[in-house]
């Protein structure tokens, strides 16, 4: 059970602590011993409702946010003593906003406060239940709630910082609460006797400050109090005030869009025109991120957010061997360079094929065969004259022949060889290959051959000769051309021989 109690001990502590640094306006200054005299009334008050003249005392808010205004709209200030004059409250009215950094003040007609408490006797801003509603000189205290009652800061002076929640004038809660004009109704505050004085909120001022003697913070809204300064109603009190300033946008240079995986600088903490902050998640170079970049407390500025598109990268495609890939930053894609070599110039019976092994054109393809003509030297006169043309099949061969006529081309079949006859010739004949053609090729072609007719000659055996039995005999033929002459049997002309 104790072990619980430390527990409920330590949330009430966080919560307090939780509700104080949501504080926004404090007590900054009490005036509560106003010169030029220690013991008369109309000096010493916050106010006297039976004269318009009467009160020198205030109390002085402080919005301790340099960014935002704050509405303190039925806030209430509150205070109570021994005696009943010591008691009171003040709600402020409807509309009621301190600026940042900004000052709103309560008090008597003769200290130029924001709020002069004579002009609400009789509403329901105030209640005291007395004529006077003063502040005690030497021991007392001061609270101020929000629209709903909570405390939200509390200030008390006394010779012993020990009396806060003890000593009869800082022990009990106002007990005269004003209603205000459009302020939710409450029937009870607490007072210095319901909070700890260790509470955050609660702040020891020292003892009563001297005659003309102010109690204030040093510099505005801090934790500092300083019980015998200078009154500055309304004013910095340490002569150099802080200044206030809109909410401004921290502006920051967009940034390009990052492939996947690329190198992603941080976040500068300090924007383009001076704001600090921080900034959330942690960079992520894998994927497209919206950060958000949070002031710090102290900037009057609001947050923003920054997106950086993340390109995923690209798989790298295959090139040939004449190309190179180059992966581009911008684009996040891979930019393919290199020209294919040129592709050489091919006969009509080529093929002209790419390596990319050896990244180099290979012609393939043998030239036909040049077609050949085979025939006799000569023939005899009226002999036929055969001439062979061979070559590759299919191949188509022009021609022309001299002595003779015959259609051209000529198709050599699949066995390799055409055939022109010229039948019975009786002279000389020539043929003369042109060109020859297979496929789409086209050869010229200047191949001839020629036979030679030969006339026949003039040649006689002679006439009959009866010889006898035995006897030689010469055979000699009549042959003026000079030709070759033979006889059978083997006999020579012009040998003797003897038959058989």
């Amino acid at each position: 059970m104790l072990q619980s109690n430390k527990i409920l001990v330590s949330f009430f502590i966080l919560f307090l602590l939780q509700e104080f640094a949501l504080t926004q306006v404090v007590i900054n200054e009490v005036n509560a011993v106003p010169a030029p005299d220690f013991t008369a009334a109309a000096v010493q008050s916050l106010r006297e409702c039976s004269s318009a003249s009467a009160g020198n005392e205030y109390i002085e808010l402080y919005n301790t946010n340099p960014c935002e205004p704050v509405d303190i709209s039925c806030f209430i200030i509150g205070t109570r003593g021994f005696l009943q004059a010591q008691s009171g409250t003040f709600r402020f009215p409807q509309g009621t906003v301190i600026p940042p950094l900004g000052f709103v003040s309560i008090g008597g007609p003769n200290t130029n406060a924001t709020f002069n408490l004579y002009d609400f006797c009789g509403t329901a801003n105030m209640a005291s239940g007395n004529n006077r509603w003063y502040l005690n000189n030497t021991s007392h205290f001061v609270m101020l709630y929000d629209d709903s009652g909570a405390p939200v800061d509390a200030v008390y002076w006394a010779n012993n910082a020990n009396d806060w929640g003890s000593a009869s004038t800082i022990s009990d809660p106002p007990n005269n609460i004003a209603p205000g004009d459009g302020c939710t109704a409450l029937s009870s505050l607490q007072g210095p006797s319901d909070i700890p004085q260790s509470d955050p909120r609660v702040s020891y001022a020292g003892p009563g400050p001297s005659l003309g003697q102010v109690m204030h913070r040093i510099p505005d809204g801090s934790s500092n109090w300083e019980n015998n300064g200078a009154p500055s109603i309304n004013d910095c009190n340490d002569g150099n005030c802080e200044t206030s300033g809109s909410t401004v946008t921290p502006e920051f240079d967009p940034i390009d869009p990052i492939c996947e995986g690329d190198n992603l600088d941080p976040l500068p903490n300090t924007s383009i025109n001076g704001i600090s902050g921080s900034w959330s998640p942690a960079i992520d170079n894998s994927a497209t991120t919206t950060y958000t970049f949070t002031p710090d407390p102290d900037e009057c500025a609001e947050s923003v957010e920054l997106t950086i598109e993340v390109i995923s990268a690209s798989v790298q495609p295959p090139t040939a061997c004449y190309e190179t890939a180059n992966f581009n930053d911008e684009t996040c894609e891979w930019e393919i360079t290199g020209t294919q070599p040129e592709q050489p110039e091919v006969a009509c019976y080529e093929t002209a094929t790419f390596n990319n092994n050896s990244c180099q054109w290979e012609v393939s393809g043998t030239a036909p065969e040049e077609p050949t003509i085979q025939s006799d030297d000569s023939i005899c006169e009226n002999d036929d004259a055969i001439f062979i043309i061979s070559g590759t099949p299919n191949t188509s061969v022009d021609f022309s022949i001299t002595g003779a006529n015959f259609p051209s081309p000529i198709l050599i079949d699949a066995s390799g060889q055409a055939e022109i006859i010229i039948g019975e010739s009786t002279s000389d004949v020539t043929l003369t290959l042109t060109q020859y053609e297979i496929g789409n090729c086209i050869f010229p072609l200047n191949t001839s051959a020629t036979i030679q007719v030969v006339s026949s000659p003039e040649l006689s055996a002679g006439n009959d000769i009866s010889i006898c039995e035995g006897e030689s005999i010469t055979l000699t033929a009549t042959n003026p051309d000079g030709a070759d002459v033979s006889w059978n049997n083997n006999v020579t002309d012009g040998q003797a021989f003897t038959p058989p």
